[in-house]
């Protein structure tokens, strides 16, 4: 009978572990389900952002491509510009140069007694240099 008691109270012992042992497994899959659902809602509000973040690192791509050839355009551009003003100041030099010497041509026919078409036919040479 004693056998049977203590066969009895392992048995009620075992019963209730295996009770609590099915019990934390039981809230641990549910801890485990909770958390699966966690993470699935975290992650559907981080893909928004993913896709926002390569969104603007391609953006971000295809402006400093837009930049880069804005600035080999506006050096390209400023070269051209030193050009133009160097060939100008040229010119102008040219034409200050000839409009001292018509002055001084001018100047002197009269005292020279140069007639008209001798002095239209240095202008022309003078224009023609």
């Amino acid at each position: 009978m004693m056998a049977e008691i203590d066969h009895s109270r392992v048995a009620d012992a075992m019963s209730a572990e295996l009770r609590v042992a099915r019990k934390e497994a039981s809230d641990l899959i549910q801890k485990l389900h909770l958390l699966a659902q966690e993470k699935i809602e975290l992650e559907s509000k981080l893909v928004p952002y993913r896709l926002k973040v390569d969104n603007l690192e391609a953006s971000m791509k295809a402006d400093a491509a837009k930049v880069e050839n804005l600035e080999k355009r506006s050096a390209d551009r400023e070269v051209l510009l030193g050009k133009v003003e160097k060939e100008r100041d040229v010119a102008m030099d040219e034409l200050a140069k000839l409009e001292r010497k018509t002055g001084e041509l001018l100047q002197s026919w009269p005292r020279r007694g140069t007639k008209a078409r001798r002095l239209l036919k240095t202008l022309l040479k003078l224009v023609g240099n």
